[in-house]
């Protein structure tokens, strides 16, 4: 949990540069179509910062995932120390359970976060 709170927040400075160019190309493009404030977010701004704060989002998870095994192995809880534990007691079955799990979960969160990137570009 604090490894999420850690990352979570991060340099704010990024998306609101995304912001900021999305309004500014949307305020452009759109005024030609004689559009209201609220057409201008629903059309042009959204579908431009959606995409990245979506790939921003899903890389941060895939971090805490991979961390989270990191902070494990140093004692701080979760599957890392579960492997740790197999390890120290020569329970090498138990050990490859838990790292099959652990690259099961990164593929799956690999797998997801391309389909989510593939279903934000069509």
């Amino acid at each position: 949990m604090s490894d999420e709170t850690r990352t979570f927040p991060i340099r704010p400075k990024q998306p609101l540069r995304w912001i900021a160019t999305a309004v500014a190309v949307a305020a452009v493009v759109v005024l030609h179509a004689l559009a209201n404030r609220i057409q201008q977010v629903a059309n042009a701004t959204l579908p431009m910062v959606v995409p990245q704060f979506v790939g921003l989002l899903l890389y941060r998870f895939d971090v805490n995932v991979r961390s989270s095994l990191v902070l494990g192995l140093v004692g701080a809880g979760g599957i890392g120390l579960l492997i740790n534990q197999s390890i120290k007691s020569f329970r090498f079955d138990a050990m490859l359970t838990h790292i099959i799990i652990v690259l099961v979960l990164i593929i799956v969160v690999d797998q997801f976060s391309a389909w989510v990137r593939r279903k934000l570009a069509a």
